[in-house]
């Protein structure tokens, strides 16, 4: 794990996780909306990658969310 995951971007990746859980989305269908490999979207689910200001901004519309719900409350 990067020493730059912060417990924000952890709490993030489940956030995603979730949301792409319920939309019924494989990794790579989630990836191919952001630019991202299913191995790099793995890994900001788990906690092991550091997720950037632009991917949160882009997660949150190809999950059609708003994005602070991706953020701890």
């Amino acid at each position: 794990m990067s020493a730059w995951v912060t417990d924000t971007d952890k709490h993030i990746g489940r956030q995603v996780r979730i949301l792409r859980h319920v939309r019924k989305w494989t990794q790579t269908d989630l990836g191919a909306l952001v630019g991202r490999t299913a191995a790099q979207i793995s890994g900001y689910e788990t906690g092991q990658k550091a997720i950037s200001a632009a991917l949160v901004w882009n997660l949150s519309r190809a999950l059609k969310v708003q994005i602070v719900e991706l953020f701890p409350k």
